[in-house]
């Protein structure tokens, strides 16, 4: 019998892991073990993990660290989240932002020459899942849901700063069971260009279209939203009764200014309701912004935005006049957050709403997780490839995210799952 690769299982979402063990090796022989992901015909991510097999010929990554590779320690999933792109791969935007199945082979070499080979695809969505896309009453949206049985409970999902329609996470969930409803607030056909003053009602309209539908459960929903879709989900379950739950990932607890290729957005709110602007923190122009903006003339410098919250911050009066009252909110709550988060101090902005919610005495479950070690990619797909930066697709250049790899890749397992259960506990099933 010669070497072979056990992958289990080969095929599943991407949340479930994946038990790998070489067998058939000579005994004590150093294999390097190769993963490879593609997306259609471009270039791949790649990953290697150089072991040594045991008395028995075996390498189980559950059990052995490498010697040498792309990660370190014992990780079971490492192969997975260690993976960097080949020049002209997929961008991690887009890597996230695939609903096709990510095919990724495994091949083991001993010396220069492959002895095994074994492919297996991770999936966001299920093959169960109907997506429907939606132009109604205004909206841009996409709907996923089972295909069986139903009512199932209301999700509304929030991208962040990025804009446009962003549909993974909402798929993801309703592979788990849910109704989701990826929406749209910004950057896209028919909808603002900027994230500034975004009408709270639009959101409104949004969640009475997802209560109508005969495959929602109930007449509340939650909103889950990332990053500025965190710091909305906060501010719609402070606004609206309809929002049974809040899960916020990397969020704040405070308005924050705008963003949009005027400068006057950032001396503008977010969000406006009845007409007004939602009270909150102007951009500050202080000398160490003033440095930041003059060494953007250096071409794919990298940016680190916390520099120009953390600036806005300091004005304590208009803090206190943009933190959001969440309170308000009828339902529970889950903020989580990474201590090394260089987009915004997202432990401390979420730490924030808790104290409101301690001084008031908020009658419903909530709670703040803080990842010790990890930057603002929290609620990033479980076991998908995972960076310390990325080229955001609205500034265009790199922005620092923060973290270690290792920590980020861990925090956003852990996350997921925390998201899930507290999900499944208060969201209305029927």
């Amino acid at each position: 019998m010669g070497t072979v690769i056990e992958v289990e299982p080969a095929e599943a979402l991407a949340d479930e892991p994946v038990a790998l063990k070489l067998r058939g090796l000579p005994p004590r022989k150093r294999v390097v073990v190769k993963a490879e992901a593609r997306l259609g015909a471009e270039p791949p991510w790649r990953s290697q993990a150089e072991l040594v097999a045991d008395a028995g010929g075996v390498v189980d990554l559950a059990r052995h660290a490498p010697e040498a590779g792309s990660y370190r320690g014992i990780e079971p999933m490492g192969l997975f989240w260690s993976m960097l792109p080949e020049p002209g791969a997929a961008s991690l935007v887009d890597l996230y932002s695939r609903l096709d199945p990510l095919s990724i082979t495994l091949t083991a070499e001993i010396e220069g020459s492959a002895v095994a080979r074994q492919s297996l695809r991770r999936f966001v969505m299920s093959p169960d899942v109907v997506r429907t896309p939606i132009r109604d009453d205004g909206l841009v949206a996409t709907l996923f849901h089972p295909s069986g049985g139903g009512p199932h409970p209301g999700v509304i999902v929030l991208g962040g700063s990025e804009g446009g329609l962003v549909e993974t996470p909402a798929a993801f969930l309703a592979s788990h069971g849910y109704a989701a409803l990826a929406l749209a607030y910004f950057g896209i056909a028919h909808l603002p260009r900027s994230l500034c003053l975004v009408p709270l009602e639009y959101f409104r309209r949004a969640i009475d279209w997802m209560t109508a539908r005969a495959a929602v459960a109930g007449s509340r929903v939650a909103v889950v939203g990332g990053s500025r879709g965190g710091e909305l989900a906060l501010l719609l379950g402070a606004t609206f009764p309809a929002v049974a739950a809040v899960v916020g990932s990397a969020p704040s607890g405070i308005v924050t200014f705008g963003i949009g290729a005027s400068p006057f957005c950032s001396f503008r709110s977010s969000w406006s309701l009845a007409g007004r602007p939602v009270p909150f923190v102007p951009m500050r122009l202080t000398g160490h912004v003033f440095r930041e903006i003059a060494s953007l003339i250096v071409p794919r410098r990298p940016i680190e935005i916390r520099i120009f919250y953390d600036a806005a911050m300091a004005n304590e009066k208009a803090v206190a006049a943009a933190t959001i009252p969440v309170e308000r909110t009828h339902g529970p709550l889950l903020l989580l957050s990474g201590t090394d988060d260089r987009m915004w101090r997202s432990s401390r902005l979420a730490q924030i709403a808790v104290e409101r919610l301690d001084a008031h005495r908020h009658p419903y479950p909530y709670a703040h997780v803080s990842y010790p070690g990890c930057g603002h990619l929290l609620l990033s797909l479980p076991n998908y490839p995972v960076l310390t930066s990325l080229e955001h697709p609205r500034l265009r250049r790199p922005v620092i995210l923060g973290g270690s790899r290792q920590e980020n890749a861990r925090a956003s397992v852990a996350a997921w799952s925390r998201s899930l259960a507290f999900l499944a506990e208060h969201v209305p099933s029927r």
